[in-house]
């Protein structure tokens, strides 16, 4: 079983991107941050989330020799501040208020730093019936 699903399809959310307007000058596309609640297992997003965690822009799971399954490595500061994980959940759209959820959601669940948080959430599949 790989380390990652492999490459997962971005979710397109049409209502998180806002075009501004002045005049007939365009002045850009900018994420919006909507209200989504805290990301749990159970979310449509989680997949999303983990891809992105496990990747060379998150904690970099990877082998260090391919045929040998117990050459894992990845990158990580192992603290309870969730550095990667609070990072993309912004870049996701979650407020800041739903980046503490989540990461206390987390925490509840077994997940106690970045790494942890595929390890011990996304590989026992987390509490569904929590998550809600």
């Amino acid at each position: 079983m790989p380390l990652a699903a492999g490459v997962m399809n971005m979710i397109v959310n049409t209502n998180s991107i806002e075009h501004e307007e002045t005049g007939k000058n365009r002045t850009g596309v900018q994420k919006t941050t909507r209200r989504m609640g805290p990301m749990t297992v159970a979310r449509a997003e989680w997949p999303e989330f983990i891809e992105r965690l496990v990747g060379s822009d998150g904690c970099n799971f990877r082998l260090t020799d391919p045929n040998d399954r117990t050459s894992a490595t990845w990158n990580f500061d192992c603290t309870d501040a969730f550095p990667v994980s609070r990072r993309i959940l912004g870049e996701m759209g979650l407020t800041p208020s739903e980046i503490e959820n989540s990461t206390a959601y987390f925490r509840q669940h077994g997940g106690f730093c970045d790494c942890e948080v595929f390890l011990n959430l996304d590989e026992a599949g987390g509490d569904e019936d929590a998550a809600a």
